[in-house]
This record gives structure tokens, C-alpha cells and sequence, in this order.
């Protein structure tokens, strides 16, 4: 059953990133490596924070990324983005300007069985 739940956050994922052109989108299994908080410039208020975040790619699941790890940028409003609480997620970045940003709040939590599994939070 946890299979079939994987299975349908996947398609459906693909279906609504299908919608556009998937070269500016990447999805994929990740395990967390390293993140770091950006502070604001001086005199610069924010309403989110933003993150540099960088992720070993275990298994893309749709767009193409060449390399074994990707570095990119975060930002939440609640503090530190729920995803970084995990050390395995299905993250959704889409690549803007040459760099990737992290689709605000899109993520699922995954942990490894014989297949990867969806943690309900």
C-alpha cells in the first residue's frame, strides 16, 4: 500500500510539473548533506529566509541534472524549511537564471525500505 502511495506522489508530481516545459524542472531523491542559513544584506528585510542547501541525488525522477549532487536555494517563512528535518526527501526544484530554487513547500518525506517509502507526517 505504501508502494501505491509513492507511486501515485510521483505521477501526479509529473503530471502537474508535464504542464510546462520539463527542461526548467527537476525532480529527484535526495539525502540531505549540507545546509547553511543566508543572512540578508545589511538594511535588507525579508519576509522568508533563505537556505543554501546541497543534497547527494540518489534517483532523479523527472528533468535531468548532471551530477551526483546539487546545490540550491530555499527560502521558508516559518524559519528552516520542514524538508531539512529529513534526511530523505523527494524534492521539487525548478532552475531559474542558471540557478535552482527549491519549489516553496513542495516535498515528501521518504525513508528506505526495499523500495523508498512515503513517511506520513
Amino acid at each position: 500500500m505504501r508502494i501505491l502511495s509513492f507511486l501515485i506522489a510521483l505521477l501526479l508530481s509529473a503530471s502537474v510539473f508535464s504542464k510546462e516545459n520539463n527542461s526548467k524542472y527537476f525532480v529527484f531523491i535526495g539525502e540531505k548533506v549540507s545546509f547553511e542559513h543566508v543572512q540578508p544584506n545589511k538594511g535588507e528585510r525579508t519576509f522568508d529566509r533563505q537556505y543554501l542547501s546541497t543534497y547527494k541525488i540518489i534517483a532523479p525522477v523527472l528533468g535531468e541534472y548532471n551530477g551526483k549532487e546539487i546545490m540550491f536555494t530555499a527560502f521558508d517563512h516559518y524559519g528552516k524549511p520542514p524538508f531539512l528535518k529529513y534526511d530523505h526527501v523527494l524534492l521539487y526544484l525548478v532552475l531559474q537564471d542558471g540557478r535552482y530554487y527549491h519549489s516553496k513547500y513542495q516535498y515528501t518525506p521518504l525513508y528506505k525500505t526495499l523500495d523508498w517509502v512515503i513517511l506520513n507526517v
